[in-house]
C-alpha cells in the first residue's frame, strides 16, 4: 500500500514472498463401494500463491481437469469405474501428486469382501499329517482372508470425503477344523472356509529401533521426540525403541527425530516405505553428534571434510564472517561452536544414516533416484549451548576429479545445489556450480583444474530454523511412479547438490528383484519384510545411494539400483533374515552371500539373458522400464531370496479369530490395547546339535477335569542368541491361554486353571529328553510330547520361566526370550539360557 507523505514524497509498504511449491496437506483415501453407490475423492494442497488447479487422473489417464478445488465426486458407480485414482494440484510455483488410492466396486452383497478365502499353503510340523483327498500330505491349504478395509449395505456415502460409519475390515467369518496326526501327538488346525466384514481397524504396525554407531557400538536414541509426518509426536523408549500405528492407505511415511535426552545426537528427517496392514520391525541408524569446531564469528570459518582416516579432504565448505544470528535475529559477535555432520559416500555407516530418500521429484510431480556424492550438516551454538543461526551463504569446494563428475554442454561442471524441502521431504533445485581456481592461502584442494565451487543462501531455504545440511548428487530424470506423502520437518532445513540427468538414463536406472519366506521350505511367501539395496561403484570406493522396499503380498520387493555397480542386499523383520544358498537365478549367475549369510553382493548387470539350458529368462536385475514385471510373480524370472531361520510364530484359536473375547473359548478376554489385556508364554530351553524343531502346544479349559475343551493351538520353533555364535543352545517361548478368567456372555468364573500340552518334533528324528529339576512342575509323557498345568492362583515369574504379563503377545514373548520382566529391550534377541521353565537334551 502507498502512503501519501508529501507532493514530493509517496512511501509504500510490502511483503515479499517467495514462491512455494504446492504440497499435499490432505490425501485422498481407497474407497470401496457397491455398484450403483457414490463415492467422494478428495486431496487438498497448499502452497504459495494459494491459487491453484487440480485435476484427476484414472490408471494414469486424466479424467477430470481444472479444478477449483480438490474434490471428485463419483456417481452411479460401476464395475468399469474401478481403478487406481491420482490428484494433481498445480499452480504457478509448481506441480505435485498425491498418493494413488483404489476404487473398488463390487455387486449389491451383504458387504464388499470376497466370500471365498484365497489359497495358503501351510508346511506342517515334521513327522505330522492330514489327509487330504484320501492321501496323506505334509501341506495342507488353509486359506487366509485378504485383510482390506470394507463396508456393508447399510453403509450409504453422505457426499462427505470421509466414512461417517464405524470403522470395518475383511476377516475370517466361519472355519472348518482338520485333523492333524503326528507321532504319539495328534491335534486339529482351521481352515478358513468364508470370509466377512466385521467391526475392526487395519493399520500397520511399525516398531522401529533408532540408534546411532559409535566406535562400532551401538547408542539408542533415548527418549527423543519423533514426528510423524511432521504432526503426530510420539517419544522413543531409553532403549530407543518407536511403537507406531499407521493408517492403512499410507505407503511411506516421514520421521523427524529431535531432542534426544543426552542430546548425543542431531536432528534427523528418515522416510519409510511400508506395506499396508502389515506388522513390521526396522531399525533406524541416526547420525551422531559430532565435536564441535569453535571459531570466531567476525572471522567466519572454512572447513575442510573427509570421514576416511588418511585420506584427503572430500570437500571444503566455508560461511562468511558476520553471519551468525541468535534467536532474536541480532548479529552474534564471538566465539560459537559449529557442529558439522558429513555424510561420506565412501562409508556404508555413513550412509545408511543420511537423511531423508535419495529421490527428487520432476516436472511431472513424479519421484526421480538421486546418486550421492556426499552430504554435510551443520548446526550452531554459543559456549553455554544456546542455538545460534545462519544468515549468511555457504560455500562448498570440491574436486570434481574425485568423484568424476560431468560437464554439461558449455563445458560447466553438470551440478546443481539442492536444498530439502521439510514440508514434502524431497529435494529442491537452488543453484550451479562452476570451476574456480583457489589463490594462495585460499587453496582448497590439490587439483586446481578440477575444483568446482557452489553457493547456496538459506534465506533462499523452505525451513522452519537455519540449520543446513548439504548432499552432492545426481539424478537420473527417468520417473519412477511412487507414493508421495506430505512430509513435514519440525526442526531444521537442508540443502543438496543434484548433478543433471545424464544423456542416456536408460542404462543407468535399475531394478532388482528379491523375494522373502516364512522359512526355507519356500512354500509360503512373507509379506512386510524390510530390504534394503545399496549400489556401490563398480571401480572405487563410493557408494552411490542407498533404497529399502517391504515386500508386498507375494513377498517381492523391486528395488531402485544404479546398473552395472556393486550391490549388497539384506533384509530386516522381526527376526534375522538369511540369504539362500542357491536363490533362484540362472545358471552360472554369480553372487556372494557374506556378513555370515545375512547379505548378498553381486554386480547388476546382465538384465536380459535368455541363457541355453536354464529355466530363467531374465536375471535378478531389471531394466528401469520393466518395473511392472519386476513386480509381477514369474517362474522364468530371476530372484534373490532370503527367509528366516526361525519360523513364524501362528496362534489357531479354536473360535478361527482372536479378537472375539466374550465366549468360553475365546483365546483373549480383553481386546489389544485394554489395559488388562494379558499374554501369557513358558521358556523351553534345547540343547542339541540339530537346528531344526517344530513345537506344537495345546491349551485346554480345566474347569472340568472329566472334560478337555481346547482354546486352540500355538505353533513355533526354537532359535539360538543370533549375536553369538553358540547353535547348539536354543529355545523357545510358547504362548498358552492365560489361567483365570472365563467369560461366556454375560457369565464369568474367575481361577480356571489351563492345561498345556508341548509336542517337540524334529526333522532329524532327534529324541529328546527332559533334565530333571525343571523350574516349574513340567511331566514329560514321553516321546517328545510335555505337559504343564498352569495354576491361576500363582504368578509365576522370569525365575520360574513362565511369563504372565499385561500387554500384547509380542511384548510379553520380548520378555520371555530375555529371561527378563524388568527393564526394556531394543532388540528381539533370544537368550536361550535365562530363565527356561524346562530343558530337553535333544541327540
Amino acid at each position: 500500500m502507498a502512503v501519501s507523505v508529501n507532493v514530493t514524497f509517496q512511501q509504500a509498504n510490502g511483503v515479499l514472498r517467495k514462491y512455494e511449491k504446492p504440497r499435499i496437506e490432505k490425501q485422498p483415501v481407497n474407497k470401496y463401494r457397491f455398484v450403483g453407490q457414490a463415492a467422494s475423492l478428495c486431496c487438498y494442497a497448499k502452497g504459495f500463491p494459494a491459487v491453484m488447479k487440480y485435476s484427476w487422473s484414472k490408471n494414469g489417464t486424466e479424467i477430470a481437469h481444472n479444478l477449483n478445488t480438490g474434490n471428485l465426486r463419483l456417481t452411479n458407480l460401476q464395475k468399469s469405474d474401478q481403478g487406481m485414482y491420482a490428484c494433481t494440484a498445480e499452480s504457478v510455483a509448481g506441480i505435485v501428486k498425491s498418493e494413488s488410492v483404489q476404487v473398488s466396486v463390487k455387486d449389491i452383497s451383504k458387504d464388499t469382501c470376497d466370500r471365498n478365502p484365497v489359497p495358503k499353503t501351510e508346511r506342517l510340523p515334521a513327522g505330522c499329517f492330514a489327509s487330504v483327498n484320501g492321501a496323506k500330505e505334509n501341506e495342507v491349504d488353509i486359506g487366509e482372508c485378504v485383510q482390506l478395509p470394507c463396508i456393508t449395505s447399510t453403509d450409504i456415502d453422505n457426499g462427505t470425503c470421509d466414512e461417517w460409519w464405524p470403522s470395518k475390515c475383511c476377516n475370517v467369518e466361519t472355519v472348518d477344523r482338520i485333523e492333524v496326526t503326528c507321532k504319539n501327538f495328534s491335534f486339529t488346525l482351521n481352515t478358513v472356509k468364508t470370509c466377512g466384514c466385521s467391526f475392526g481397524t487395519l493399520v500397520t504396525r511399525i516398531t522401529a529401533f533408532a540408534y546411532g554407531m559409535k566406535n562400532g557400538t551401538q547408542v539408542p536414541f533415548q527418549r527423543g521426540k519423533v514426528f510423524v509426518d511432521g504432526r503426530k509426536l510420539v517419544y522413543s523408549s531409553s532403549t530407543g525403541m518407536i511403537s507406531l500405528n499407521v493408517p492403512f492407505e499410507k505407503t511411506e511415511i516421514t520421521l523427524s527425530f529431535q531432542e534426544d535426552i543426552k542430546g548425543e545426537f542431531l536432528d534427523s528427517i528418515k522416510t519409510l516405505k511400508i506395506t499396508p496392514g502389515k506388522t513390521m520391525t526396522v531399525n533406524i541408524i541416526l547420525p551422531i553428534r559430532p565435536i564441535p569446531t569453535n571459531f570466531n564469528t567476525r572471522l567466519g570459518l572454512s572447513i575442510p571434510l573427509n570421514n576416511l582416516d588418511g585420506d584427503d579432504e572430500v570437500a571444503t565448505i566455508s560461511i562468511p564472517s558476520d553471519s551468525i544470528l541468535d534467536k532474536d535475529g541480532n548479529k552474534f559477535e564471538g566465539a560459537a561452536n559449529a557442529f558439522v555432520n558429513f555424510m561420506d559416500p565412501r562409508k556404508l555407516e555413513d550412509l545408511q544414516s543420511a537423511d531423508g530418500q535419495f529421490t527428487t521429484l520432476d516436472d511431472n510431480g513424479n519421484a526421480a533416484p538421486l546418486e550421492t556424492f556426499g552430504m554435510f550438516r551443520m548446526h550452531f551454538e554459543d559456549n553455554s549451548g544456546s542455538e545460534l543461526y545462519l544468515s549468511g551463504p555457504i560455500t562448498t569446494q570440491m574436486d570434481a576429479s574425485l568423484f568424476n563428475i560431468s560437464q554439461d554442454k558449455d563445458g560447466n561442471p553438470d551440478l546443481s545445489m539442492w536444498h530439502l524441502d521439510p514440508n514434502t521431504g524431497k529435494w529442491v533445485e537452488q543453484g550451479t556450480f562452476r570451476y574456480v581456481h583457489p589463490q594462495g592461502k585460499r587453496r582448497l584442494l590439490q587439483n586446481v583444474a578440477q575444483m568446482i565451487e557452489g553457493t547456496i543462501n538459506p534465506s533462499s531455504i523452505t525451513r522452519i530454523d537455519l540449520t543446513e545440511e548439504l548432499i552432492t548428487t545426481r539424478t537420473i530424470r527417468r520417473p519412477i511412479y511412487s507414493n508421495c506423502d506430505r512430509s513435514v520437518l519440525v526442526g531444521y532445513s537442508y540443502s543438496r547438490y543434484l548433478q543433471r540427468n545424464p544423456p542416456t538414463p536408460k542404462a543407468d536406472a535399475c531394478f532388482v528383484r528379491v523375494r522373502t519366506y516364512t522359512d526355507f521350505s519356500q512354500s509360503s511367501h512373507l509379506q512386510g519384510v524390510m530390504v534394503t539395496a545399496v549400489t556401490k561403484e563398480l571401480s572405487g570406493s563410493r557408494f552411490k545411494g542407498i533404497s529399502r522396499v517391504a515386500t508386498d503380498g507375494n513377498g517381492i520387493a523391486c528395488l531402485e539400483i544404479f546398473c552395472n555397480s556393486w550391490v549388497y542386499l539384506y533384509a530386516t523383520y522381526s527376526t534375522q533374515m538369511y540369504a539362500s544358498d542357491q536363490h533362484s537365478l540362472p545358471n552360472n549367475y554369480l553372487f556372494q552371500n557374506i556378513q555370515n549369510l545375512t547379505q548378498v553382493k553381486f554386480v547388476s548387470n546382465n538384465p536380459y539373458i535368455n541363457q541355453v539350458g536354464s529355466d530363467k529368462m531374465y536375471s535378478p536385475v531389471y531394466d528401469f522400464y520393466k518395473q511392472q514385471q519386476c513386480k509381477t510373480p514369474s517362474f522364468s524370472d530371476g530372484f534373490f531370496q532370503f527367509a528366516p531361520i526361525k519360523k513364524e510364530n501362528k496362534l489357531d484359536p479354536t473360535l478361527g479369530n482372536i479378537n472375539i473375547y466374550n465366549k468360553r473359548m475365546s483365546w483373549y478376554t480383553r481386546p489389544v490395547g485394554d489395559p488388562l489385556h494379558k499374554s501369557c508364554f513358558i521358556k523351553l530351553n534345547i540343547k542339541s546339535s540339530f537346528d531344526s524343531f517344530d513345537i506344537i502346544s495345546k491349551s485346554f479349559l480345566q474347569d472340568n477335569s472329566s472334560k478337555r475343551e481346547v482354546y486352540g493351538t500355538y505353533f513355533t520353533s526354537p532359535y539360538w542368541d543370533e549375536s553369538t555364535d553358540n547353535r547348539y543352545s536354543k529355545a523357545a517361548c510358547i504362548e498358552f491361554r492365560c489361567p483365570g478368567l472365563v467369560v461366556d456372555g454375560a457369565t464369568t468364573t474367575q481361577n480356571v486353571p489351563t492345561l498345556v500340552l508341548i509336542h517337540v518334533a524334529s526333522t532329524q528324528d532327534a529324541r529328546c529328553t527332559m533334565d530333571p529339576s525343571p523350574a516349574v512342575k513340567v511331566v514329560s509323557n514321553g516321546f517328545g510330547n510335555f505337559q504343564f498345568l498352569v495354576d491361576p492362583t500363582d504368578r509365576y515369574g522370569e525365575k520360574y520361566g513362565v511369563f504372565m504379563r499385561a500387554g500384547n503377545a509380542g511384548y510379553v514373548k520380548q520378555k520371555c526370550e530375555s529371561g527378563s520382566l524388568s527393564g526394556s529391550r531394543t532388540v528381539s534377541t533370544m537368550k536361550p539360557d535365562k530363565n527356561p521353565a524346562f530343558k530337553l537334551t535333544c541327540i
